[in-house]
């Protein structure tokens, strides 16, 4: 529940685009509607969910108590005939929640944003990778379905399947991490039925409470719910605007870096990967971010005085504000070995893949912020023998 909510003519009604109860006596709180608008006697959404579909702006950040959050939707997950996880696979270890995979009686999970992947990897390979990842965590879905919410792709087959694991007239919760594309999802099957589809935008946590929307046609019942805040995700430790601009919603970026001893690879001025080896030794990595969010090669000396506050590129994707909490919170580094067929993850921002041979590095960034090694994503999945 929002924390920053007060006792005041608190309404049976919900926002429709996000799910708060609706209010007329603070403007400052949420779901405040205007006394006149509310008058009318229509289904209305709130003066934040208003200004974020017609404005793109958010007036009124809300906090949320993330226990509260948890409670809620684990209810919803309890109650309702099959879950559906949603997983951006852009930044799956940002996102991935395998105590809310772990709860489902039934599980469908929907890969999305597939389409921002390069056109060389498949579907069929993304879903083999989600796969391996759940099992390893003891998971068994009863599916897994790559879509793309924002461009329709898969979603007819992933409604069936839904329609398939509920049965008739069942309930589908839709659950997971915030910013993954659940309302992007679901105002898509909502289009042309009548029913009011959720606020979306790329401000996290927009939706903040459960809301049941129908699907006449299909007769099925979709239990929307808050995204869940995840530990370790870089934009997580930002504002909410500067979280959006880190929200993959382009083609991811990509660039092929060549980096020794002494330089460093810097990602959207966030985070910063040094190799550790022999000083002669060069190495290939190809580096993956969203859309906009620039990836530089430094001498490591400059990442040195950038960890001290010196600019450096990219960090103007942050405001003021936030470069200095960033600093003030301090960095932390990691070492670790990454294998030929593994990428290191930035949990929240991006990752990097080694090409032709494994290496150790260290990683630099944000205290908070999580780093992993995972098996390798895009690109071959085992060694390239030499013929």
């Amino acid at each position: 529940m929002p924390t920053n909510m007060g006792v005041f003519n608190v309404t049976d009604e919900v926002c429709e685009g996000c799910g708060v109860p609706l209010q007329s006596e603070d403007p400052d709180a949420p779901g405040y509607v205007p006394p006149h608008v509310a008058s009318r006697g229509e289904a209305v959404v709130c003066r934040r969910c208003y200004r974020i579909n017609h404005y793109g702006v958010e007036d009124l950040p809300v906090k949320v108590d993330e226990e509260d959050v948890w409670a809620m939707v684990l209810d919803v997950v309890d109650q309702v005939d099959v879950c559906l996880m949603v997983v951006d696979i852009v930044d799956f270890e940002g996102c991935y929640l395998p105590r809310l995979a772990s709860a489902a009686k039934r599980l469908l999970v929907a890969v999305n944003k597939v389409d921002l992947l390069p056109t060389k990897t498949p579907p069929e390979e993304v879903v083999a990778w989600v796969r391996q990842r759940l099992k390893a965590d003891g998971i068994s879905p009863q599916g897994v379905y790559p879509i793309s919410a924002a461009k329709g792709f898969g979603m007819r087959a992933l409604l069936e399947a839904a329609k398939g694991a509920a049965g008739r007239k069942g309930k589908v919760g839709l659950v997971g991490a915030t910013n993954v594309g659940k309302s992007t999802l679901l105002s898509r099957w909502l289009k042309g039925t009548g029913e009011e589809g959720p606020t979306v935008s790329r401000f996290p946590g927009t939706t903040l409470g459960v809301i049941p929307r129908e699907l006449d046609a299909s007769q099925l019942e979709i239990v929307d719910t808050p995204g869940l805040t995840t530990r370790g995700r870089l934009t997580d430790l930002l504002c909410r605007a500067c979280a959006s601009r880190f929200v993959p919603e382009a083609p991811l970026s990509s660039k092929l870096v060549k980096v020794s001893a002494g330089q460093s690879v810097v990602i959207g001025g966030l985070a910063g990967v040094t190799p550790l080896g022999r000083s002669d030794q060069e190495h290939i990595v190809l580096v993956f971010a969203a859309g906009g969010v620039p990836i530089h090669r430094v001498k490591e000396m400059r990442l040195t005085r950038w960890l001290g506050g010196e600019g450096i590129p990219g960090s103007s994707l942050l405001c003021g504000e936030c470069r200095a909490s960033l600093g003030r919170d301090g960095w932390e580094e990691v070492v670790m070995d990454v294998a030929e067929m593994e990428d290191v993850a930035v949990h929240g921002l991006g990752w990097l893949s080694p090409r032709r041979t494994g290496l150790k590095v260290r990683v630099t960034v944000p205290a908070g912020a999580m780093v992993s090694a995972r098996p390798r994503l895009i690109g071959p999945k085992a060694p390239v023998t030499a013929r």
